[in-house]
Protein backbone atom coordinates (compact mmCIF):
# COMPACT_ATOMS: atom_id res chain seq x y z
CA UNK A 1 0.00 0.00 0.00
CA UNK A 2 3.23 2.44 0.90
CA UNK A 3 4.43 1.88 -3.10
CA UNK A 4 0.84 3.41 -4.43
CA UNK A 5 0.52 5.55 -2.13
CA UNK A 6 4.40 7.04 -2.97
CA UNK A 7 3.63 6.66 -6.66
CA UNK A 8 0.53 8.55 -6.57
CA UNK A 9 2.30 11.40 -4.97
CA UNK A 10 5.11 11.38 -7.72
CA UNK A 11 2.35 11.34 -10.48
CA UNK A 12 0.68 14.55 -8.39
CA UNK A 13 3.74 15.97 -8.84
CA UNK A 14 4.66 15.53 -11.93
CA UNK A 15 1.50 14.77 -13.88
CA UNK A 16 1.70 13.33 -17.52
CA UNK A 17 -1.93 14.72 -18.49
CA UNK A 18 -0.22 18.35 -18.96
CA UNK A 19 2.20 16.73 -21.20
CA UNK A 20 0.36 14.44 -23.28
CA UNK A 21 -1.35 17.22 -26.34
CA UNK A 22 2.41 18.57 -26.80
CA UNK A 23 3.15 15.48 -27.33
CA UNK A 24 0.28 13.93 -29.58
CA UNK A 25 0.68 17.22 -31.56
CA UNK A 26 4.53 17.00 -32.00
CA UNK A 27 3.54 12.63 -32.76
CA UNK A 28 1.15 14.18 -35.48
CA UNK A 29 3.57 16.60 -37.13
CA UNK A 30 6.30 14.35 -37.39
CA UNK A 31 3.97 11.73 -39.07
CA UNK A 32 3.00 14.02 -41.54
CA UNK A 33 6.05 15.22 -42.34
CA UNK A 34 8.04 12.24 -42.65
CA UNK A 35 5.56 10.17 -44.60
CA UNK A 36 3.55 12.46 -45.84
CA UNK A 37 5.70 14.57 -46.74
CA UNK A 38 7.39 11.49 -48.56
CA UNK A 39 4.35 10.92 -50.41
CA UNK A 40 4.33 14.56 -51.54
CA UNK A 41 7.44 14.36 -52.58
CA UNK A 42 7.28 10.92 -54.64
CA UNK A 43 4.27 12.70 -56.34
CA UNK A 44 6.00 15.75 -57.35
CA UNK A 45 8.95 14.05 -58.67
CA UNK A 46 7.59 11.18 -60.27
CA UNK A 47 7.79 12.73 -63.85
CA UNK A 48 11.97 12.91 -63.27
CA UNK A 49 12.54 8.82 -62.70
CA UNK A 50 10.03 8.72 -65.98
CA UNK A 51 13.50 9.39 -67.69
CA UNK A 52 17.13 7.72 -66.88
CA UNK A 53 17.97 9.63 -63.68
CA UNK A 54 19.71 6.66 -62.15
CA UNK A 55 23.16 5.58 -62.26
CA UNK A 56 23.82 2.78 -64.78
CA UNK A 57 23.84 -0.08 -61.74
CA UNK A 58 21.06 1.09 -59.70
CA UNK A 59 17.65 -0.09 -60.97
CA UNK A 60 14.27 2.39 -60.31
CA UNK A 61 12.92 0.69 -57.96
CA UNK A 62 16.24 0.43 -55.45
CA UNK A 63 16.80 4.10 -56.42
CA UNK A 64 13.01 4.70 -55.36
CA UNK A 65 13.01 2.66 -52.25
CA UNK A 66 16.67 4.03 -51.21
CA UNK A 67 15.47 7.72 -51.61
CA UNK A 68 12.32 7.45 -49.77
CA UNK A 69 14.12 5.91 -46.51
CA UNK A 70 16.51 8.28 -46.96
CA UNK A 71 14.25 11.22 -47.11
CA UNK A 72 12.62 9.43 -43.74
CA UNK A 73 15.72 10.05 -41.98
CA UNK A 74 16.34 13.62 -43.41
CA UNK A 75 13.12 14.81 -42.74
CA UNK A 76 13.34 13.57 -39.16
CA UNK A 77 16.80 14.87 -38.34
CA UNK A 78 16.09 17.93 -40.10
CA UNK A 79 12.48 18.20 -38.24
CA UNK A 80 15.10 17.52 -34.67
CA UNK A 81 17.46 20.07 -35.70
CA UNK A 82 14.80 22.64 -35.88
CA UNK A 83 13.24 21.80 -32.74
CA UNK A 84 16.57 21.62 -30.71
CA UNK A 85 17.15 24.94 -32.40
CA UNK A 86 20.37 23.75 -34.41
CA UNK A 87 20.17 24.48 -37.87
CA UNK A 88 24.02 23.65 -37.92
CA UNK A 89 22.91 19.90 -37.88
CA UNK A 90 20.46 20.35 -40.89
CA UNK A 91 23.81 21.64 -42.95
CA UNK A 92 25.53 18.18 -41.72
CA UNK A 93 22.61 16.32 -42.57
CA UNK A 94 22.48 17.72 -46.06
CA UNK A 95 26.22 17.70 -46.42
CA UNK A 96 26.30 13.59 -45.48
CA UNK A 97 23.34 13.12 -48.14
CA UNK A 98 25.65 15.28 -50.77
CA UNK A 99 28.99 13.62 -50.36
CA UNK A 100 27.44 9.80 -50.10
CA UNK A 101 25.64 10.72 -53.73
CA UNK A 102 28.60 13.07 -55.72
CA UNK A 103 30.13 10.16 -57.79
CA UNK A 104 25.83 10.16 -59.15
CA UNK A 105 26.53 13.98 -60.05
CA UNK A 106 28.16 13.39 -63.53
CA UNK A 107 24.62 11.84 -64.68
CA UNK A 108 22.88 16.03 -65.33
CA UNK A 109 19.65 14.28 -64.86
CA UNK A 110 20.22 12.35 -61.74
CA UNK A 111 21.81 15.38 -60.36
CA UNK A 112 18.39 17.46 -61.17
CA UNK A 113 16.34 14.59 -59.53
CA UNK A 114 18.76 14.50 -56.45
CA UNK A 115 18.34 18.41 -56.14
CA UNK A 116 14.69 18.51 -56.53
CA UNK A 117 14.20 15.92 -54.00
CA UNK A 118 16.26 17.15 -51.44
CA UNK A 119 15.36 21.09 -51.66
CA UNK A 120 11.11 19.25 -51.51
CA UNK A 121 11.99 17.44 -48.69
CA UNK A 122 14.07 20.07 -46.90
CA UNK A 123 10.86 22.71 -47.43
CA UNK A 124 8.51 20.06 -46.37
CA UNK A 125 10.67 19.45 -43.02
CA UNK A 126 11.60 23.48 -42.44
CA UNK A 127 7.67 23.95 -42.58
CA UNK A 128 6.49 21.33 -40.12
CA UNK A 129 9.53 22.67 -38.09
CA UNK A 130 8.21 26.01 -37.86
CA UNK A 131 4.67 25.13 -37.41
CA UNK A 132 5.74 22.53 -34.60
CA UNK A 133 7.85 25.82 -32.91
CA UNK A 134 4.51 28.07 -32.86
CA UNK A 135 2.53 25.23 -31.85
CA UNK A 136 4.33 24.23 -29.29
CA UNK A 137 6.05 27.42 -27.68
CA UNK A 138 3.66 30.67 -29.46
CA UNK A 139 6.93 31.45 -31.35
CA UNK A 140 8.69 31.04 -34.29
CA UNK A 141 12.12 31.48 -33.43
CA UNK A 142 15.22 29.27 -34.26
CA UNK A 143 17.87 31.30 -32.59
CA UNK A 144 18.49 29.72 -28.92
Amino acid sequence: MQFIEQLCLALALFPPARFLPRLGITAAVYAVVIFAGGYLIRALTRPLVNGDVRPADETTAQLRNAGMYIGWLERFLILTALLLRSPATAGLVLTAKAIARYPEFKHVRFAEYFLIGTLLSLCVAMIGGLILLKLLYGSISVAP
